[in-house]
């Protein structure tokens, strides 16, 4: 227990040390700019805070990485550092081209387990002995286990979107017509507690750990490894195209994550595990994106006006309007465009009322006092038909 105690005291200074911890910090600044600055020129305001695309992955990102921590550490997995050193570089590296999506654990550990497979099974003259004889002696079980975790991970993130998390965006479509769609965006940290050759801690039954490397004697360390994910969705409701996703990564997972239970006494399996999910991810993306090719969501039309984005804080988010939302009424007078809507809103400037549509085709009525201070007006976010014209907030 002293040695526990030990070693867990030595968690928070080892975290401290880690650099992709800093990287992440860096990466969401970074992510979040480019999105405020691309808002700022579809819709003139800036619609999410920075850090939007982190927001709901803490907590989830936590447990998950505790829960996995807790599996390989009862089930003896060793993880050498310069094993660790490897990951993290690979995930930093891929992600310097800062497109999310190939933060996936399906992809970043994929290479990973190439790369460790390989020098397990040639011998590289620039790599110092201890080091090959790291590679060469851990368990590539280990690799497919956390990568069945981060995609659990990603499909709990994509899952549990809602309409408030999702990112409008405006591109010219056919017939000189803007055309609206909705980024599903996410960065976050699944932190894992790994153990690592030398230590306080010594094994404490006889089959654990799994590998009997350095003595016998293993320490704790976190890693924090990054995930995300960004799909463009057009011919479905956000939160419907959030679903279908992440149903499909969460049977992924499952099933990622019963190959790498098995591969733990036939190691050789741990090849299918990550054949399995590298072909599974892009068979379900290249699926969603066939699907996808469909009529827009968000679209100019005869019925009303619907909604693309709500700024957050706005009235409009108080009067409980969603994204997919369709507008026919605004203080009883039918509006099908931008114009109409702004002459609508000027028959009561003090009061709006108004008659929407919901996404299940459902009427309900809505209405708040408008008042001087209200910032961004409504806040709401439409579809432009010209494509000479931007969206602009009302």
């Amino acid at each position: 227990m002293g040695g526990w105690l030990q070693e867990i005291t030595q968690i928070p200074g080892r975290l401290m040390m880690q650099p992709l911890l800093y990287w992440f910090i860096l990466l969401g600044l970074i992510v979040s700019f480019k999105r405020v600055r691309k808002e700022r020129d579809m819709f003139g305001i800036r619609i999410f805070d920075v850090f939007a695309e982190t927001k709901g992955t803490w907590v989830t990102g936590f447990l998950t990485g505790i829960t996995l921590s807790l599996v390989m550490v009862g089930a003896g997995i060793v993880i050498p550092f310069p094993v660790i050193l490897l990951l993290s570089a690979l995930i930093l590296l891929m992600s310097l081209i800062l497109r999310l999506n190939v933060l996936s654990a399906a992809y970043t550990l994929t290479v990973g387990y190439g790369i460790i497979f390989l020098l397990q099974n040639i011998s590289v003259s620039f790599i110092p002995e201890e080091w090959q004889q790291a590679f060469s002696g851990v368990s590539l079980t280990s690799i497919t286990v956390i990568m069945a975790g981060g995609l659990f991970l990603e499909a709990i993130w994509v899952l549990r979107l809602n309409h408030k998390e999702t990112f409008p965006e405006l591109v010219a479509g056919s017939r000189g017509k803007w055309i609206g769609q909705h980024r599903l965006k996410k960065l976050g940290m699944m932190p894992i507690f790994v153990l690592i050759p030398g230590g306080a801690i010594t094994p404490f039954m006889t089959w654990w750990p799994l590998l009997d490397i350095a003595g016998g004697s293993y320490g704790l360390m976190v890693v924090p490894f990054l995930s995300g994910f960004d799909v463009v969705t057009k011919g479905h409701h956000p939160v419907t195209a959030a679903k279908k996703l992440g149903s499909g990564l969460f049977l992924l997972a499952f099933l990622v994550t019963t190959v790498a239970i098995v591969s733990y006494w036939w190691e050789f399996l741990s090849i299918a595990a990550v054949g399995l999910a590298v072909v599974g991810k892009l068979f379900i993306h290249t699926l969603y994106r066939v699907r996808d090719k469909k009529a827009p969501y968000f679209s100019a039309n005869d019925q009303g006006l619907t909604v693309l984005g709500i700024i957050k804080n706005s009235p409009a988010e108080q009067m409980g309007i969603g994204v997919g939302d369709l507008i026919e009424r605004v203080n009883q007078v039918k509006v099908t465009n931008e114009e109409e809507f702004y002459h609508a809103m000027n028959v009561n400037r003090a009061l709006c009322k108004m008659e929407i549509r919901d996404q299940h085709g459902e009427i309900r009525f809505t209405q708040r006092a408008i008042y001087q201070h209200d910032p961004y007006d409504l806040g709401l976010l439409f579809v432009k038909a010209d494509v000479r014209k931007k969206a602009v907030s009302h």
